[in-house]
C-alpha cells in the first residue's frame, strides 16, 4: 500500500517541531501576510526560512497558506512575498483565488499549487480543469461523503487531501459571508469571528418561538481513527488536521496518534479492525486523549458517513466540553461525592455542570483517582447550587500535557550520520560525514609529527562524538591514523563543526531553487490593456424565487433579464415559468452540485447541448427552452459543464457569482481566457475597491439578500425534524440581530439570509459612475406588489428621479467600509 501523508498544523515554530517530532509527513503553515488564519503566531520571513530549513532536514514537505482573497493592491506584493520561500525550497502553496493561482503559476512555475478547501470542490472535475494552472492536488469539501471521494478518485490523477480532523464550519468553506456582513471580519480574509458558535434563539415564519438549545450552529470536531481503512481505501492521499490556532501539544499529539493507526492500518490491511477489537483499551485510552485535548460535545465522524442531523452537532456548547469523567451521586451539605466513569490523575481539572449545561464549579484534582474506586469526594463553594445528578467534567488534563511534553515536544529529532576520518602526518585532516541522501567531505589543519603521546583513534572518536548540540547522532566513526599523529582538539572541534555545517546545507540545499527573472505582467500593464467603455444605459437585472414573482414580471418593462433560482422551483416549475416570460432568463445554478445532483446536471447537459441520447429528463427541456439565453454559475462543478458543453456553442452568456471571486485583475483574466467574459461584483469590496477594479464587465449587487451561510446542514432537522419541505426559520443572535434560514429541500442545502436586505440606493449616483454592466435586484421572499415598487423605485433612481424609497429597513453591506 501507499503510503499516507498526516498534514499537520503549523501556528508556531514549537506546533511545527512538536509535529514534526509526533510524526507528521508534511505541516501547513501561514505566513505573515495572506492566510486564511490571521490571528495565529504566524511566521516572519526568517522564522519561514528556518521553518522550510527544518522540516527539509528531516524529509518532511512544508505547505504555505495564501488562502485568502487578494485586492489589486495586495496582489502586486505577492511576488515579493513569495520570493525567498520559494528560493528556500518551499513546497507548495495553498490556494483559494484564482488570481492568486494563476500569478503563482506564471511567476514560478515549479511550484506545486494545493487548491484549498475555500474552493469547495465536491467533485473532481472542478479541479481537473484547474490542472494548466499548476494545480497538483487539491483538498476536499469537508462535507464530502466517503462515496464522493471514491468517485473524486475515480476522475483524477491529482492529489487528494482531506480533513480528518478537528473543527468543522456550519457552512461550506469559501461560501460564508456572515462574519463579513456582520462584523467586518472576513472568512475569505483569515479573519472570522466564529458566528456560528454565538447563541440563537429560533421562531418560525409565523413568529412562534420554537423550542431549541442554543448552539444550533456549532458542529462537533470529527475524529475519524476508526474509519482510517475506509479513508485510504476511498484514495485519499494526504490526512489533514485543522488546528493552527491550537498549542504545540495538540498539533503534536495528533500527528503521533493519526501516524501511529494509519501505519498500523498499512501493517495488518483488512485485520485492521481484528486489531482494534483486540486492542479496543488502547484505542479507547487514544480517543479519550484527544477528547482531553479538544473536542465540541464529543466527536462526530464529520460528514464522511452521513450528510447532516444533530448527531454531528455541539449544540449545549460550542468551544471545548472537556471529558465526561461522572455525575454527582450525593450532596452533603457543601460536600460533593462523585460517581466515576473515567480515571482520574494528578491536576487534572473538573467542572460541574447543570442540567442546564452551565458551569457551576471547578475544582483541581490533588491525587490520581482510579475508577476502580468508583467514586471520589470534594468540597465545593457554597452557593454552587450543585445538585445530586450533575455531570462532572475534566477540561484540563494535565498529566497528559506534561507526558506529551516529555515524549514528543522535549524529545529532539536526531538523524543518524556516520563519521569516516582520515589522519595522517604531513597531510590535511579529511573528514567525510554522510547519512541519508547526503554526503559531504571538509577538510582541515595539517596533520603533525606527536613529539610525545600520539592521539589514539579512540581519542578522536570520542571528539567527534560531542554532537549534543545539532540534530546528528552518531552510528560509526572509522579512523584512519597514519604516523604518530598529533593536531590540537580545537582542531578536530572544527573539523566536526565544518562538517555537520556542510552536511545540513547538503540537506536542505537540494530543494533550494535560483529564480532568474519575474514572469508575469505587471498589475499596471495588464489593467492598461482593459477598455472600460462607459455605458450608454445601464441595465437591470432580477434573481427570482418564487413563481409570484415570476409573475409580476408582465407589470414592469425596466428589466434586460431574469435570473432564476433553480434551486427555489421544481423543474417543471421551471418550464412553466419561462413560459410566462418574454425577457432572456438566465438559469441561476445551485449553490453546491455534488453527488447524484451533479451527474444529473451533467446528463442533462449533455443531452441538451452536445446532442448525446439518454434517458429523457425534465432538466434537458430546462436547458433547451428557447428562453435560456445564459447562465449564473456559482461554483467550480458548474464552470467545469459549462466550459465543457456551454461555452463552446458560443450561443449563452455566462456570469459568475458573487462568490466565485473576481476579486483582482487576474482572476477576472483567467476567466476571460476560458469564454466567461462576465461576472459579479464581491460583495466584500467597498466603492473605491471596486472602482480600482472597474465593473464593466460585471453585475452590481444593489438590492437583496446575500446568502451569508450555505450548509449541508439543516437547523430545521436538527430541532424539529426533517419533514422534507421546503421553508424558513429565524434566528435571532444576543444583539437582537435576526436572520432567516432557508431550506432548499431539492438539492438539500441551507442558506442564510439577512432579514435586512442589502440596498445601494443612496450611492446610485457614484455607482452609476462605476461603470457597472448591470445593476442587479435578488428577491427572495419579498411579495409580488413589493417587488414591483422596489424596481421602479431603482428605475427611476436610475433615471435621476427623486421618488419615496419603498424600503423601510436596509444595509449597505461593504460599500463604505469594506472587509479587514
Amino acid at each position: 500500500m501507499k503510503k499516507i501523508e498526516i498534514l499537520a498544523p503549523a501556528g508556531s515554530f514549537e506546533s511545527l517541531q512538536g509535529a514534526i517530532r509526533g510524526g507528521c509527513d508534511a505541516v501547513y503553515l501561514g505566513g505573515n501576510k495572506f492566510g486564511a488564519r490571521a490571528f495565529a503566531k504566524n511566521f516572519d520571513e526568517e522564522t519561514m526560512k528556518r521553518a522550510i530549513d527544518y522540516t527539509h532536514m528531516f524529509d518532511k514537505k512544508i505547505y504555505l497558506t495564501v488562502n485568502t482573497l487578494l485586492r489589486n493592491d495586495e496582489i502586486e506584493e505577492l511576488y515579493d512575498y513569495l520570493l525567498p520561500y520559494v528560493q528556500e525550497g518551499l513546497d507548495a502553496v495553498i490556494v483559494q483565488d484564482m488570481g492568486v493561482m494563476s500569478f503563482i503559476h506564471a511567476n514560478f512555475p515549479a511550484l506545486d499549487i494545493h487548491g484549498s478547501t475555500q474552493m469547495t470542490f465536491s467533485t473532481a472535475q472542478g479541479p481537473n480543469a484547474l490542472k494548466e494552472m499548476g494545480l497538483t492536488r487539491f483538498v476536499t469539501a469537508r462535507e464530502s461523503s466517503i462515496a464522493e471521494i471514491k468517485k473524486m478518485r475515480q476522475n483524477t490523477d491529482l492529489e487528494i487531501e482531506t480533513f480528518v480532523h478537528g473543527a468543522l464550519c456550519y457552512s461550506y468553506s469559501g461560501q460564508c459571508f456572515m462574519s463579513s456582513m456582520i462584523g467586518g471580519r472576513s472568512g475569505n480574509r483569515g479573519r472570522c469571528a466564529q458566528p456560528c458558535r454565538m447563541p440563537y434563539e429560533i421562531t418560525d415564519a409565523a413568529g412562534n418561538k420554537v423550542s431549541a438549545p442554543p448552539y444550533v450552529c456549532s458542529p462537533k470536531d470529527m475524529c475519524t481513527l476508526d474509519c482510517i481503512p475506509d479513508l485510504v481505501e476511498a484514495g485519499i492521499d494526504s490526512f489533514k488536521i485543522e488546528g493552527r490556532m491550537k498549542k504545540p501539544a495538540y498539533a503534536a499529539y495528533t500527528a503521533h496518534l493519526y501516524r501511529k493507526y494509519v501505519d498500523i492500518y498499512l501493517e495488518h490491511g483488512k485485520g485492521y479492525a481484528a486489531y482494534l477489537e483486540k486492542h479496543k483499551k488502547e484505542l479507547q485510552y487514544d480517543y479519550t486523549c484527544l477528547m482531553d485535548l479538544y473536542n465540541r460535545g464529543g466527536f462526530s465522524k464529520g460528514y464522511f458517513y452521513e450528510k447532516n442531523g444533530p448527531q454531528t452537532m455541539s449544540m449545549q456548547r460550542p468551544n471545548h466540553s472537556g471529558v465526561y469523567v461522572g455525575k454527582v451521586s450525593r450532596m452533603q451539605k457543601n460536600r460533593a461525592t462523585i460517581e466515576l466513569v473515567e480515571d482520574l490523575y494528578a491536576q487534572d481539572i473538573l467542572e460541574f455542570r447543570g442540567k442546564d449545561g452551565r458551569a457551576l464549579y471547578e475544582y483541581t484534582v490533588k491525587n490520581d483517582v482510579g475508577k476502580k474506586e468508583q467514586q471520589t469526594q470534594t468540597n465545593t463553594k457554597p452557593g454552587s447550587k450543585i445538585q445530586v445528578g450533575d455531570a462532572v467534567y475534566r477540561t484540563r488534563r494535565n498529566a497528559l500535557l506534561n507526558e506529551i511534553s516529555a515524549n514528543i515536544l522535549e524529545k529532539e529529532l536526531k538523524l543518524p550520520v556516520h563519521f569516516s576520518l582520515a589522519a595522517k602526518v604531513g597531510q590535511a585532516l579529511q573528514l567525510t560525514a554522510y547519512t541519508e541522501g547526503a554526503s559531504v567531505t571538509v577538510t582541515g589543519a595539517i596533520v603533525d609529527v606527536a613529539k610525545s603521546q600520539p592521539i589514539t583513534v579512540e581519542r578522536f572518536q570520542k571528539q567527534l562524538n560531542k554532537l549534543q548540540d545539532t540534530c546528528f547522532t552518531l552510528v560509526t566513526c572509522e579512523v584512519e591514523t597514519e604516523g604518530p599523529v598529533f593536531t590540537p582538539m580545537g582542531k578536530i572541534n572544527q573539523l566536526r563543526r565544518e562538517a555537520i555545517a556542510a552536511l545540513e546545507e547538503k540537506l536542505v540545499g537540494q530543494l533550494k531553487r535560483v529564480i532568474h527573472t519575474k514572469g508575469n505582467l505587471t498589475l499596471h500593464e495588464k489593467c492598461d490593456s482593459i477598455t472600460t467603455e462607459k455605458q450608454t444605459k445601464v441595465s437591470m437585472v432580477v434573481t427570482l424565487r418564487t413563481m409570484d414573482q415570476v409573475l409580476g414580471l408582465k407589470k414592469t418593462s425596466h428589466l434586460e433579464a431574469v435570473y432564476l433560482d433553480m434551486a427555489a422551483f421544481q423543474d417543471e416549475e421551471l418550464l412553466q415559468a419561462m413560459d410566462q416570460i418574454t425577457i432572456p432568463v438566465y438559469l441561476y445554478l445551485p449553490a453546491i452540485l455534488r453527488g447524484a445532483v451533479y451527474e444529473k446536471y451533467a446528463q442533462a447537459m449533455e443531452m441538451a447541448y452536445a446532442g448525446v441520447d439518454g434517458e429523457e429528463q425534465v432538466l434537458a427541456r430546462v436547458f433547451q427552452h428557447t428562453q435560456v439565453k445564459g447562465f449564473v454559475i456559482r461554483n467550480f462543478e458548474e464552470s467545469s459543464l459549462c466550459l465543457k458543453y456551454v461555452v463552446p456553442l458560443h450561443k449563452f452568456d455566462v456570469v459568475l457569482d458573487y462568490n466565485m471571486y473576481t476579486f483582482n485583475q487576474y482572476a477576472k483574466d483567467y476567466w476571460k481566457e476560458k469564454g466567461i467574459a462576465h461576472s459579479t461584483v464581491s460583495v466584500e469590496l467597498n466603492g473605491s475597491q471596486i472602482g480600482n477594479l472597474g465593473c464593466a464587465d460585471q453585475d452590481l449587487l444593489v438590492y437583496g439578500k446575500p446568502a451569508l451561510m450555505t450548509s449541508t446542514q439543516c437547523v430545521q432537522k436538527n430541532v424539529r425534524g426533517c419533514k422534507q419541505q421546503p421553508g424558513m426559520l429565524v434566528l435571532e443572535d444576543k444583539f437582537h440581530k435576526q436572520f432567516a434560514w432557508v431550506n432548499y429541500c431539492k438539492y438539500c442545502y441551507n442558506q442564510m439570509y439577512a432579514q435586512e436586505p442589502l440596498s445601494l440606493h443612496a450611492y446610485i449616483t457614484e455607482i452609476l459612475d462605476l461603470n457597472p454592466r448591470r445593476l442587479r435586484l435578488d428577491f427572495t421572499v419579498e411579495k409580488q406588489a413589493h417587488m414591483l415598487e422596489i424596481i421602479a423605485f431603482y428605475q427611476e433612481s436610475i433615471e435621476g428621479k427623486n421618488t419615496e424609497c419603498p424600503i423601510f429597513a436596509f444595509e449597505t453591506g461593504h460599500y463604505r467600509r469594506g472587509v479587514q
